[in-house]
């Protein structure tokens, strides 16, 4: 009896364990596709990493985007490349199976905070380069000597299948971008010239993150002399490795050449509403940002949930010379309890508001906000 006792709690063992380390490293090699709709663009075959999951169920997908099968966050998805479909779309995995970019990250590697990462499905904010601020002080076509000023190249730039200038152009007019994700790094120059860098280690030293790519497939001399926030981006071509570092504060993102120590850019966050309105400036020499009151967000109504889309100021009263009380977190939800005066900010035209922080939320340092905290805020950064 006993030894048949024995004999069952080493089978129970077995596959107790079996089941454990299924459970932390997955092989989805067997996945089969049925077609090949999802066409490269470019595969970073020579880098294979470990990858793991970020979310509690992530999905993954076969070359024609049937849903295969949800994995769990114990898993880990081993040896395996980024890939860029036709459609720029970041994927991970290889000819059987394909998961979202932005669900993993790298197996040993640090993990970028979610306020600043780019999210291909909901997307929310875009990093641009602070010069735009100058940009949106512009009056009718004076905006293109500012812009020339930073890329010159674009001064020549004609569209051919559009018979039309970059500006009036609804995809070369989109702004200058920079993306951040735990698996890759992206940079545009204009609306097509996006450069997707695979990602291949990140650490994080104090309040400072060291992102280290691979320039496959990218050429440090066909941007030189011609856009002047790269002059200091790492002069890396194909297949070589860099290391940038990235320092977030104030609501500012500073990107720095590890090798020189020299600042590369300052980005700062925008919505899509702000770039559709640049762009809107671009094509008809009509500056929204300029309208001011007549321009307020008018979509602010009282006893309304709304979320904080960047680092901002929770103060006593509806001015900026008055005390703040703290500095609320990216995704901080509020709800609207007072509208008071309208007022133009840095480009933006809307009204302050006095809000009550709701719960879950934390200022910009990761510390708790008290839910019922009131305060006043600018609504111009609240979606």
């Amino acid at each position: 009896m006993k030894k048949k006792i024995n004999t069952f709690l080493l089978v129970i063992f077995y596959f107790t364990v079996t089941l454990f380390s299924q459970s932390k490293e997955k092989n989805l090699s067997d996945i089969n596709h049925y077609s090949d709709v999802i066409t490269m663009q470019n595969t970073f075959k020579n880098i294979k990493l470990d990858y793991k999951l970020l979310k509690s169920e992530t999905l993954v997908y076969s070359k024609n985007w049937t849903l295969q099968e949800k994995l769990t966050k114990k898993e880990k998805i081993g040896d395996n490349s980024l890939t860029i479909t036709q459609d720029r779309y970041l994927m991970i995995g290889n000819n059987n199976f394909w998961i979202n970019a932005d669900d993993l990250y790298i197996n040993n590697s640090a993990i970028l905070p979610k306020e600043f990462t780019y999210d291909q499905i909901n997307q929310e904010i875009e990093w641009v380069p602070t010069w735009y601020l100058d940009v949106i002080r512009c009056k009718d076509n004076d905006f293109k000597e500012t812009v020339y000023k930073h890329a010159p190249y674009l001064k020549s730039k004609w569209i051919d299948d559009a018979q039309c200038w970059w500006y009036q152009d609804s995809m070369f007019s989109y702004p200058c971008v920079f993306r951040f994700q735990n698996t890759y790094f992206c940079l545009t120059v204009d609306g097509w010239g996006v450069h997707e860098l695979c990602v291949t280690k990140i650490l994080k030293k104090k309040t400072s993150y060291y992102i280290t790519c691979s320039a496959n497939g990218f050429y440090y001399e066909d941007y030189e002399g011609n856009i002047d926030y790269l002059d200091n981006f790492p002069k890396g071509s194909n297949g070589d490795e860099f290391t940038i570092r990235l320092e977030f504060r104030n609501n500012y993102i500073y990107l720095y050449n590890v090798d020189s120590g020299q600042l590369i850019v300052e980005l700062m966050p925008v919505s899509f509403e702000w770039i559709n309105k640049l762009k809107t400036y671009f094509n008809t020499g009509h500056n929204l940002f300029l309208d001011g009151e007549k321009d307020c967000l008018d979509s602010i109504t009282l006893e309304q949930t709304m979320f904080v889309t960047e680092a901002l100021k929770l103060r006593s009263g509806e001015a900026t010379s008055t005390q703040v009380l703290t500095v609320m977190q990216v995704g901080t939800k509020v709800k609207i309890l007072e509208l008071g005066k309208a007022e133009t900010i840095d480009g933006i035209s809307s009204n302050w508001v006095k809000v009550e922080v709701q719960s879950g939320a934390k200022d910009r340092d990761g510390r708790t906000i008290r839910a019922g905290t009131v305060g006043w805020c600018y609504g111009g950064y609240l979606k």
